[in-house]
């Protein structure tokens, strides 16, 4: 089967956001959401069921944060949702192939 292509793009809540793959191992994280730049940023080692996570996740705190219901809920809940998020539709959604 021939590999997806990673998405550049994303439309969420009606805003274009763009996504990056790049080294963050400087960082700590796997990937990062900068809702006023409209962007995500993804570790560019990713592939497979991981990189569907991640993107899943990020896209969550996006979509929050969009939204402005991330002010109306401590961090660790908006964590929460995304990690669900992560771990439920994350592990569905196939931007690339998994072996």
């Amino acid at each position: 089967m021939a590999k997806k292509q990673r998405p550049q793009t994303m439309t969420i809540q009606g805003e274009t956001i763009k996504i990056v793959y790049k080294d963050l191992s400087d960082d700590g994280n796997l990937g990062s959401c900068h809702c006023s730049n409209r962007l995500i940023k993804i570790e560019e080692t990713l592939q497979g069921r991981e990189l569907n996570r991640v993107i899943a996740h990020e896209v969550m705190h996006m979509k929050l944060r969009l939204s402005g219901l991330y002010n109306f809920m401590p961090y660790k809940l908006e964590e929460a949702l995304c990690e669900m998020m992560e771990n439920g539709l994350g592990s569905n959604i196939v931007y690339e192939d998994v072996d």
